[in-house]
């Protein structure tokens, strides 16, 4: 059975959406407070976005609790669980992948396999992990271009963080699903 290394943050699950969200709940009361449009956002930790935020929202409780599946992931999800070894590999602070894993184990039960990379001081990419012989999907073209997955599929629309890819691109579950699709054994 294939493997198939897969992103959390931005692949399976819509963060940017979590973090406004998570943002609009702490300080909508807040002198100077615009609400943030996660769609227009173009930086990927919404520092721009989210001007006021003062903590690390990444790692806020409402945070996981506001979090919801990138249209269609569940369902395609446990689909492609009948045709693929699925490992989550993700990067975070020891506070968000404490959550994370929590989250998983709690949303996504049939999957048993996660890799998670503390990001500390540390390069932003997951060259540490031996994706060999496997597929990586993820949304940030550094983590596919230092991978030595066998097929690299970048996901979802462009952004500063992967407009530089020029392989495979999926923009949704839907395309992402066919695409894995032609990789079964």
């Amino acid at each position: 059975m294939k493997k198939i290394f897969m992103d959390f943050d931005g692949v399976i699950v819509n963060s940017r959406k979590a973090y406004c969200d998570t943002y609009a709940q702490l300080y909508a009361n807040c002198e100077n407070y615009e609400h943030p449009n996660w769609r227009d956002s173009q930086e990927w930790n919404l520092e721009i976005t989210c001007p006021l935020a003062k903590e690390d929202l990444f790692c806020h409780d409402l945070f996981f609790w506001d979090l919801e599946f990138m249209s269609g992931a569940k369902q395609k999800l446990e689909t492609i669980l009948n045709d693929f070894d699925i490992i989550i590999c993700s990067i975070g602070y020891y506070d968000n992948i404490s959550k994370k894993s929590q989250w998983i184990k709690h949303k996504l039960p049939a999957i048993k396999k996660s890799i998670f990379i503390n990001h500390g001081n540390n390069h932003m990419n997951k060259s540490i992990v031996d994706m060999r012989d496997s597929i990586i999907v993820d949304d940030v073209s550094n983590n596919l271009h230092h991978s030595n997955a066998e097929i690299k599929i970048c996901f979802g629309d462009e952004f500063v963080w992967n407009k530089d890819w020029e392989g495979i691109r999926c923009y949704n579950w839907s395309e992402l699903y066919k695409e894995l699709m032609k990789y079964k054994e």
